[in-house]
């Protein structure tokens, strides 16, 4: 069971800071350089300030920047750390095609174990340049910054049970720049630690985003016992809890773009195709993106094993829905993932069966020599091949919750960004410092 934890969190004071929804921002990997722009001047106090630091003169580089920032906070009063360890309870309320969905976290700490130990479980391989710049970032910060999301199972409903039981009577109300609400509310005391008891006996936890953050946290702790550090803090990470069985709970593909690849790389990509894949043409030359898009939805939903969708900027009139020829034993000698859920999945397919073979290298390596590109919004990736600026665009149908958990369960690491946990958590509702004990 992996053990979870209420902490003394840091949190703005809108006394100081005033509407606590402009202190938000998005996690620090989905923001660009105009949304980052947009977010400093909503406020002095938003949290891409620390998320992203701020030169001064002799700086060599922007991580000290966050560390006077987050310092400066906390003197001058605009964070404040809680005096009782807590659990924050965030109700995440958003709109997704057309409808209201509330999302239901539960913000703690998570104990550190290595992924061996079976108690906290990725399913995603991960960068080395996210890892390096969040190492260095809490470096800087003596921080978590921002929560990592972890999926648990509550079937029985015992730890939602516990949060109700637990859940004071007031909360605070506040409204993203994006219009996405939250109500949370600061769970202390005796329901507290019930909820402690009850989400720790949960079973393992899964990482649905956040596998840099994880794998930094435990660099970081090595570093830092290495070095002497003391208290406890440091072997815990700041997680958002969500149940499996939430309703809140969507997860969206990551889509693949590919672009300056030879002829004979091209050549090689359409064979794979037509080789290992029954093709439906479908002709939208004259269709608008969004037409287009819910042809793919339409399809996908309907479709029984995985179902990619390819643009060709040579034939931009034309989409290909391609389904395998037959299950595994189809794609033997091409699939690197051990497990029969693996070939169920439209990203570890896509670069099993089309990436390596047509380019020699997998996604991490085509992404390096500039050949590769993951979209979330798949408006993105249509739109980049019909203006000619790539060579295909290709649509994943995502990963299922059920295929996620399989294929962490037997060890395999998913292709990165093979998920999409939408909307993305919120950086800026609490802070958790890694100085001293919990």
């Amino acid at each position: 069971m992996a053990e979870v934890r209420p902490f003394r969190g840091l949190r703005f004071d809108p006394e100081v800071v005033g509407d606590l929804g402009r202190v938000l921002a998005p996690p620090y990997d989905v923001v660009d350089q105009e949304r980052e722009a947009a977010l400093r001047d909503s406020s002095p106090f938003n949290a891409v300030w620390v998320e992203r630091g701020a030169y001064a003169e002799g700086d060599v580089d922007r991580y000290p920047g966050s560390a006077r920032t987050l310092v400066g906070w906390r003197e001058s009063g605009a964070l404040v750390r809680d005096t009782a360890p807590s659990f924050y309870l965030v109700e995440d309320e958003f709109t997704h095609e057309g409808r209201q969905v509330t999302r239901t976290e539960l913000m703690g700490l998570a104990q550190l174990t290595p992924w061996s130990e079976g108690l906290v479980l990725p399913h995603e391989n991960t960068r080395g340049g996210p890892k390096r710049d969040r190492l260095d970032l809490m470096r800087a910060v003596n921080a978590n910054l921002s929560p990592l999301m972890a999926l648990y199972s509550d079937a029985g409903g015992a730890v939602k049970r516990a949060v109700e039981e637990g859940r004071p009577s007031t909360s605070d109300q506040v409204t993203a720049a994006d219009g996405n609400k939250f109500r949370v509310s600061v769970i202390t005391g005796d329901g507290a630690d019930a909820v402690a008891r009850t989400v720790s006996s949960a079973g393992s936890l899964y990482v649905a985003d956040g596998h840099h953050r994880y794998e930094t946290a435990l660099d970081f702790r090595a570093e830092a016992k290495a070095a002497g550090w003391s208290g406890n803090a440091i072997d815990h990470v700041m997680v958002s809890l969500v149940s499996i069985e939430d309703e809140g709970l969507i997860s969206l593909p990551y889509h693949r773009m590919l672009s300056g690849l030879s002829a004979e790389a091209s050549g090689r990509f359409a064979r794979q195709m037509d080789v290992y894949f029954e093709s439906e043409r479908i002709d939208v030359g004259s269709a608008t993106v969004i037409d287009v898009l819910e042809r793919f939805w339409e399809r996908s939903k309907s479709a029984k094993g995985p179902i990619l969708a390819v643009l060709d900027k040579e034939d931009v009139g034309t989409m290909r829905f391609l389904r395998p020829r037959g299950g595994r034993e189809e794609f033997v000698g091409l699939m690197h993932g051990r497990s029969a859920a693996w070939s169920k999945l439209s990203p570890c397919v896509f670069e099993d069966v089309l990436l390596r073979p047509s380019l020699g290298m997998n996604q991490l390596e085509a992404e390096a020599a500039g050949f590769f590109s993951y979209p979330s919004s798949a408006e993105e990736a249509v739109t980049s091949v019909r203006e000619g600026s790539r060579d295909y665009a290709v649509l994943l149908d995502g990963v299922s919750l059920r295929g996620m958990t399989e294929a962490s369960e037997q060890g395999e690491r998913l292709p990165p960004k093979s998920t999409f946990f939408y909307p993305k958590l919120p950086t800026g509702i609490v802070f958790n410092t890694l100085e001293g004990d919990i």
